[in-house]
């Protein structure tokens, strides 16, 4: 990126981002100040800002003004070019910032489903522990009830008990 503009090296940075992001190209496929020859009427070299290769694409990246008939030139050789500059970035910004605010809505109304889901689950709790609280204290009731009774069984067997041994002396 040597002796480049602020410019230049920022529309490099954001074309490099699009090659990854947008495009799938990994670091090792993305080459900087690329030579090429095109063929028509003799040979024509051109020095190329950013380039993608991939098994199945090319893509020609130009930073800046470019001419049109490299442009045109470099369309016979790769899948697709693309020239960055303030117009194509403003273009970037409000693709990017709708996306954004779509992202934005998406997430409020994904939030909102799951608030609601969160509190569904909690009054479907709410609505099964009630019954399970009444369970539980008729369970208890019964289980006093039953320890009553198992007390009162016992006074009996031991009043019967003292009887039967009284008789036996």
């Amino acid at each position: 990126m040597g002796n480049e503009s602020p410019h230049h090296t920022a529309f490099k940075k954001i074309g490099i981002d699009l090659l990854k992001e947008e495009y799938g190209f990994r670091p090792e496929q993305i080459f900087e100040e690329y030579n090429v020859e095109v063929k028509e009427n003799g040979t024509i070299k051109y020095k190329i800002d950013l380039v993608g290769i991939s098994e199945t694409y090319k893509i020609a990246v130009e930073c800046g003004d470019t001419q049109l008939s490299k442009l045109s030139r470099l369309r016979k050789i790769f899948n697709e070019v693309m020239v960055i500059n303030v117009t194509k970035v403003v273009e970037l910004y409000e693709v990017y910032r709708r996306k954004y605010l779509m992202l934005k809505e998406e997430s409020s109304r994904e939030i909102e489903r799951l608030k609601a889901h969160a509190e569904w689950v909690c009054q479907d709790a709410n609505s099964k522990i009630e019954p399970l609280k009444n369970t539980i204290e008729e369970l208890k009731r019964e289980n006093a009830n039953t320890k009553a009774a198992l007390k009162k069984l016992q006074g009996v067997l031991a009043q019967a008990w003292k009887a039967s041994q009284e008789e036996q002396s």
